[in-house]
């Protein structure tokens, strides 16, 4: 099981050793060795961002924007995650969730293998009104990666060890919100299987996705 935080502190170690969770750090600083990239989604040049960005860090992560004409945008860039692609959203559509996904943003996900993140600190810390939708908006995003299937990853983005939470606990709440156990546990490995793979893609011989030379 595999968790993203945004501080690399020793007592955030200890918990994700205890907790069996390999602990992956983010960050927004192309000079800082971490295993992940933070891309805010008003970047203005979001494409050459991630272009450089995949170059260096294991996983490159873009913020969501709410507009599904944005959340496109930043698909067709290809990072590796979208995190909450409802971010900054304003009310909600009378007949639906403004949850920043639809049917064509979730197909340029699933045909760019890039996965939908969930952000538990963004759960973590809404008030409780913000938080009921919030919630809403999540699991109208996880009913549509379900049905165009699209990856989804959670993590905590902790910056402390009082935000962080067991495997188990991000388990129980992933099912919380509406996936189903298989779901809940891959959301948890997602990043694992995204790293194996851009790992592989930076091999010598790689061509493309189960091709490459052999001498």
């Amino acid at each position: 099981m595999f968790d993203i935080v945004t501080e690399n502190k020793k007592e955030m170690q200890s918990f994700a050793q205890e907790h069996k969770l390999d602990m992956l750090y983010i960050t927004d600083n192309q000079q800082e060795k971490a295993d992940c990239f933070f891309i805010d989604a008003r970047s203005k040049n979001i494409r050459k961002e991630v272009q450089q960005a995949h170059r260096k860090f294991g996983l490159v992560v873009a913020l969501g924007n709410a507009s599904t004409g944005r959340n496109r945008e930043i698909l067709e860039s290809s990072p590796d995650i979208l995190l909450s692609p409802h971010f900054a959203a304003g009310k909600d559509f009378m007949k639906a969730r403004n949850a920043g996904l639809d049917s064509a943003s979730c197909k340029i996900a699933a045909k760019n293998k890039i996965a939908v993140g969930i952000d538990f600190n963004e759960i973590l810390h809404a008030g409780e009104r913000e938080r009921e939708v919030l919630i809403g908006r999540i699991m109208q995003n996880i009913k549509l990666c379900r049905k165009y299937k699209v990856k989804m990853l959670l993590a905590s983005f902790a910056s402390s060890v009082l935000e962080m939470r067991s495997a188990f606990d991000l388990q129980a709440l992933a099912q919380a919100i509406g996936m189903t156990p298989k779901e809940a546990q891959d959301s948890l490995q997602e990043a694992g299987k995204l790293l194996k793979k851009n790992e592989e893609k930076k091999s010598q011989g790689y061509v493309s996705e189960g091709i490459r030379v052999v001498e």
